[in-house]
């Protein structure tokens, strides 16, 4: 997964367009303003300029620097091209996809241009995969010999509902066995079962292959269980010894497949099995034991049965897992298994983890906090947290820990809506939370506010607004015996950020009647002689009357209209998902 994006975004006062389609801005430095002036800081100063427009002059120039900097596809770069053309080789796994379009696609770069052609072939990566049974698969081969040998990257792809169409692929990868043997890397196999003897040719090849990925035909889910599209690797014919090379590993769709063949993986990657295909948990995890140096583990409804004592491996966990760097784990409705899992192993506490679409019987906390120094750590080491609990969002509920910061989307009535419900005393070092929410105020209570000592951003959308004086009067508490605020002490910034569907129409004055609230806060805060007073605005989406009060009463004030936070939170879970090589690139 990338790197937090909260934490990498810059000030507001610097700029508001980055806001746009991203996180808002970090707690990296202060807000610059000068205390006391009423709103004529520099913040504010930096978003008028921004809202003027640029004058035709300017906007002339810049379309013309524009156009003198533009190249022409036929003097690119060589360097830029070569990639551009490995990307084209990138290999979709799509259950529905044919790779037929996909090669096409790259052979017709040969014939742009001269230019193109010539840093095409010159290239010996952009050579080494042979597509078996596509019109073009004898490229690759016959530049094998100009290349030197360059190590293969093989895709059996069988797509077709024709059995004499399967027949042609599976001998042209007989065929060029001759050229296999000196090399393949990586192979992609993705058929089903009506012939077995291709997994005679894969173990004639296994001792050179490095990564593999065994993909059931894409028939295969509109198929009963003894139908002939149906993946099944057989446990019997194949050597436990057939590929020693092999590192990385991805099982999908398959019914059955042999576990005792494949040991000392770095990544491995399990997809929707069927049930003869899961195996119990003890017989897992001595699976996992071949493999020592496991970096990457994905369960998505796969790996293991659901049927098992749930309070299996409660106690002290059975394997050490000391170089796993990310852990996902999804589709397990309604089952205790996955909770059985990561309470059987131990890993390092620091380590990326994605957990969605688990149900409702295992909890956020018992996911997240599998054993006591795992609860430890992310106690001391968490600094930011982004929560959502918006019904209609397109993502499924998922929670991800990476980089410091903890990411949650929570839906419906359950243990994965009440967010603030394990929070009990941990995350004490957080320094940044986002939260969005269309229940109202209730979990934002004084329980919440003490959780959070050291808090310097905070992040609010939606029915939030609606007991905005509950937490404005809780800001400005002050302690009895000390002249700092009970609660958030620390505060900085306050982001409020309106959604029409949660907040009430725009131009209904009675959906703003709450804000009026900030008016005492915004002064109460600034007007203690402490060095913890001052405290920056950012706002998205208020009237402009309703944003000239507020400067008014504030030192510095933003004002970001694309100040969109639940669409960042779904465009972080689509990447995460693709930086775990859903597809398998080669």
């Amino acid at each position: 997964m990338s790197s937090n994006p909260v934490s990498q975004q810059p000030k507001a006062s610097q700029t508001l367009q980055s806001a746009q389609n991203s996180y808002p801005p970090s707690s990296g430095q202060k807000m610059q303003a000068t205390p006391g002036t009423g709103g004529s800081g520099t913040a504010n100063q930096n978003a008028r300029q921004q809202q003027e427009p640029p004058s035709q002059a300017s906007g002339a120039d810049q379309t013309l620097g524009y156009l003198y900097n533009v190249v022409p596809i036929n003097r690119l770069p060589p360097e830029i091209l070569a990639r551009i053309f490995k990307y084209l080789q990138t290999l979709p796994l799509d259950e529905l996809t044919s790779l037929h379009v996909h090669i096409r696609q790259w052979f017709v770069v040969l014939e742009v241009c001269r230019l193109w052609r010539h840093v095409a072939l010159r290239d010996p990566r952009l050579w080494n995969t042979v597509f078996i049974g596509q019109p073009c698969p004898q490229k690759a081969l016959r530049n094998q010999g100009r290349f030197g040998g360059v190590p293969l990257n093989v895709v059996y792809d069988v797509t077709s509902a024709d059995s004499t169409e399967e027949d042609k692929i599976l001998q042209a990868f007989t065929k060029n066995m001759g050229d296999f043997r000196q090399g393949v890397m990586q192979l992609v196999l993705r058929c089903g079962a009506r012939r077995p003897e291709i997994w005679q040719s894969v173990t004639q090849i296994g001792p050179s292959i490095q990564s593999l990925a065994i993909v059931a035909h894409p028939f295969y889910q509109f198929s009963g269980d003894a139908d002939e599209f149906i993946l099944r690797m057989p446990t019997n014919s194949i050597p436990v010894d057939a590929f020693p090379s092999l590192e990385r590993l991805m099982v999908t769709g398959v019914s059955r497949w042999n576990p005792l063949c494949f040991r000392n993986l770095k990544d491995l990657r399990l997809v929707d099995h069927g049930l003869d295909a899961r195996l119990e948990l003890a017989e897992f995890l001595s699976f996992l034991k071949e493999s020592p140096l496991l970096e990457s583990l994905i369960m998505v409804s796969a790996g293991l049965v659901d049927d098992e004592d749930p309070h299996f491996g409660t106690s002290t966990p059975n394997l050490n897992l000391s170089k796993l760097s990310y852990l996902e784990i999804a589709q397990w409705q309604d089952s205790d298994m996955p909770l059985a899992f990561l309470r059987s192993i131990t890993f390092p506490p620091g380590i990326t983890r994605f957990f969605w679409e688990l149900g409702e019987i295992v909890t956020l906390e018992d996911l997240l906090f599998p054993h006591e120094s795992t609860r430890e750590f992310l106690s001391e080491n968490t600094t930011s947290i982004v929560i959502s609990s918006v019904a209609n969002r397109p993502s499924p509920p998922f929670a991800c820990y990476k980089d410091s910061s903890l990411y949650a989307h929570l839906i419906e009535v359950g243990s994965w809506s009440s967010p603030f419900g394990f929070f009990g005393g941990d995350f004490a070092k957080v320094r940044e939370l986002t939260w969005v929410s269309e229940k109202g105020w209730e979990p934002l209570d004084e329980s919440l506010l003490v959780c959070f000592p050291e808090l310097k951003i905070l992040r609010l959308s939606g029915h939030a607004f609606e007991e905005m004086d509950l937490l404005c009067s809780a800001l400005v508490e002050q302690n009895e015996d000390t002249d700092e605020f009970k609660y958030l002490p620390l505060l900085e910034e306050l982001h409020l950020i309106y959604v029409e569907d949660a907040c009430g129409p725009r131009d209904d004055p009675s959906t703003w009647e709450p804000m009026y609230s900030l008016f005492e806060f915004l002064d109460e805060r600034t007007s203690r002689d402490i060095e913890s007073s001052f405290i920056g605005l950012v706002v998205a989406g208020f009237p402009p009357d309703l944003v000239e009060e507020l400067e008014d009463h504030c030192d510095a004030i933003d004002v970001c209209d694309d100040y969109i936070i639940t669409s960042s939170l779904d465009k972080m879970w689509d990447q995460e998902r693709r930086s775990c090589n859903w597809n398998f690139a080669l």
